[in-house]
């Protein structure tokens, strides 16, 4: 063989290793999680639990070097998995995670599942919140008691279904009606706790001039401050009734002492007022402008207000 000819026999070795012999290292192996975020509630002495699947969706095995929590916390949320050291494509298995706060541990925690492999390290986060106990502390600060707003505790009020009880979650606030023996609680929800406070929230009887010879006011008026936003800003409150059926929305103003309705025009947005869709009222305000009892631009709004329905309607 002349040098030449060894020369083009290596560069042609060398390109079939660039251009083929990696094609069979291409497969590789690659963790998944369902879900990837994990709520449990729970009051102390009552343990409860959830599962997540770990599957290997990469056309290799996957080797699986640690499952653990961080931070860790083996005081009231435990881990147990049955996943094997070295993981098959398509294989799967499966970490159980319990939940079993002690008595003096009551609020929510928030941490980690972290899983280690050669290729990936997929993460679930886990929020945690023990329910008990419940009492007269009003502990987001909107005006209603833990145990009002609770409701059961052993299935506390969740009105906006975001899987947090509405009594450990501040700009959310769950009233009882002014009859709650008949009717269930009404949800309030600022969108952005951190710009708007809600607080003294609170039903109240159905004030002298409201138009009954027309509507129901089943629920009666519900009063609750919005305060620390931007008074240049509009702001907005949606109501989760329990009923459908809402026709429409009034407002209280005591001076003067006044009923009148209060919806949405969306060609009038500097007016505020009630869009109404089934059980989902959002309240729209502007400061000092219609719908607020408040006189003042002072970056508060006092809403006294409630649904009205068709005469009868929830009877």
């Amino acid at each position: 063989m002349n040098k030449k000819q060894f020369i083009v026999n290596v560069l042609c070795i060398v390109l079939f290793c660039v251009m083929v012999l990696p094609v069979s290292g291409w497969a590789q192996g690659a963790l998944d999680v369902d879900p990837n975020m994990v709520y449990l509630t729970t009051r102390p002495g009552r343990a409860v639990e959830t599962t997540i699947s770990v599957r290997n969706i990469g056309d290799a095995n996957c080797a699986i070097t640690s499952i653990g929590l961080n931070p860790v916390d083996p005081n009231s949320i435990m881990l147990t998995e049955n996943c094997p050291d070295n993981l098959l494509a398509d294989g799967n298995c499966t970490i159980t995670v319990t939940f079993d706060p002690n008595a003096d541990a009551p609020g929510t925690v928030e941490k980690t599942v972290e899983i280690l492999s050669s290729r990936n390290n997929p993460t679930v986060n886990v929020t945690a919140t023990a329910i008990c106990p419940v009492s007269t502390n009003d502990t987001d600060g909107d005006g209603v008691t833990d145990a009002n707003e609770a409701g059961d505790p052993n299935s506390p009020n969740d009105g906006n279904a975001d899987d947090i009880p509405d009594y450990l979650q501040r700009g959310v606030s769950t009233i009882p009606t002014i009859d709650p023996n008949k009717y269930g609680p009404v949800t309030l929800e600022v969108l952005d706790p951190n710009a708007v406070t809600l607080k003294n929230a609170k039903a109240v009887a159905t004030p002298a001039g409201a138009p009954t010879e027309d509507y129901d006011f089943p629920y009666g008026f519900f009063e609750f401050d919005l305060t620390e936003f931007d008074a240049n800003q509009p702001v907005s409150v949606t109501l989760f009734l329990p009923d459908d059926g809402a026709k429409s929305y009034y407002k209280y103003k005591a001076d003067p002492n006044t009923v009148t309705e209060f919806l949405y025009d969306p060609n009038k947005k500097i007016d505020g007022g009630a869009d109404i869709n089934n059980k989902v009222a959002t309240l729209y305000f502007n400061d000092n402008e219609r719908g607020d009892a408040d006189p003042n631009t002072d970056n508060s709004i006092k809403d006294p207000g409630g649904p009205a329905f068709t005469i009868g309607a929830l009877d």
